[in-house]
Order: structure tokens, then sequence, then C-alpha cells
């Protein structure tokens, strides 16, 4: 065989072995469907998060709620804030109901009606939570039953009192203006507040 046909058989195969691994790498390496498959995920992933966030946009708006309570919150340190300044961010002289997005602890059936227990872990300048009990109309109990328990949900509420354990009245009170009592031990981070829920979204996340 002469030296030429040699070199170009050589560069035939060559050609051939290559051909042969970008055809097996294309149709038969798993990583390009998976590549293919994850962009379409994380577009789903944003739709969902736009259509969420202009149904939220959508639920203050339609009861002209304050969205962003929390920047009203002056900062005087981590767990440093008084009642009275989570009280005048939320409780409004105009009755201005407060946009929250929190999580549905409990419900229950009292003297005073329906009342739903929902939850916020942290907010500015405290690491303890928020607990709002809220009374409920039979018709949105209906819903939020349906749904699994510690669902998240964005909320409107007219808050009427903020209060803590240590300085306040105690949390199973008649629902009459009660006398404040004054607790020995230190009051904690977890702050408690009262009033009626408005309206509801489930975020359908965790």
């Amino acid at each position: 065989m002469k030296k030429g046909n040699h070199f170009e058989m050589i560069l035939a195969c060559s050609t051939l072995l290559m051909s042969v691994g970008i055809v097996s790498y294309f149709y038969f390496d798993p990583k390009p469907r998976s590549l293919v498959a994850q962009p379409k995920a994380e577009i789903e992933a944003a739709q969902h998060q736009r259509k969420l966030s202009e149904e939220m946009t959508a639920l203050g708006a339609r009861h002209d709620a304050l969205i962003d309570w929390e920047k009203l919150l002056p900062y005087r340190g981590e767990d440093e804030l008084y009642t009275i300044d989570v009280s005048r961010a939320l409780v409004r002289p105009n009755q201005q109901p407060v946009f929250f997005v929190m999580r549905l602890q409990d419900i229950a059936e009292t003297e005073r009606g329906l009342i739903a227990r929902f939850s916020q872990e942290s907010f500015r300048g405290n690491t303890g939570p928020l607990d709002l009990f809220l009374t409920c109309s039979p018709a949105q109990v209906d819903v939020l039953l349906r749904l699994p328990r510690h669902s998240r949900f964005a909320i409107v509420a007219r808050v009427i009192q903020v209060y803590r354990l240590g300085f306040s009245q105690k949390i199973e009170d008649s629902g009459e203006d009660a006398s404040i009592e004054i607790d020995e031990a230190t009051p904690s981070s977890r702050f408690y507040g009262k009033g009626e829920l408005l309206d509801f979204l489930p975020t359908h996340d965790q």
C-alpha cells in the first residue's frame, strides 16, 4: 500500500469515528435531554411566580391595603421593638387593611365566632413570630378547611389590636376590653394581633 493511500485511510477512519461519537453523544447521552427540559421547567416556574405576584398585587389593591407595613417599623436593634411600634404599623387610624403573607396554623370555633390563626415567622427587627387571630365568615372557613394545614396565604386583614404576653391582656380573654396585666416575666419576641380576615389567596408553595 502506498504511503499516501495509507494516510488517507487513517484520516477517513478518524473522521468516521468522530462522526459516530457525535451522533452517539446527541442521541444516546441523557444530558442533552435534561438540558433541554431544564429551561422549560424554569420558564414554567417563572410564569407561575409572575402570575402569583400579579394576583397578590390585585388582592392588595382590591382592598386598598397597606402592602409594606414592615417599612413603618423603627429599627432599634434585633428584638428591641416595643409593642407600640408594631401596633402603630398595623392598627391603622383610618382602619386601612394590611397585606400579609402568612401560614395558616389553626382554626377554632369560639364564643366570639370562627377564628383563624395565621403566623409569620419573623419580621423586620424581630426574630420572633407574629401571630394574628382573625375572625372569619363560615364561607371563608369552608375554603380554608379544604387546604392542607400550614398552607401559605397572601391575606388582607383589618388589625384592631397588637399585644404580647408579659405586658398586655391574656390571649384567652373574653373578647371585651380588659385591664392591663403586668407579668413578672420579660416580654417575649412573639407578638400577637387581633382583627378580621377580609380576603385571602392561597400561594400553593412551601
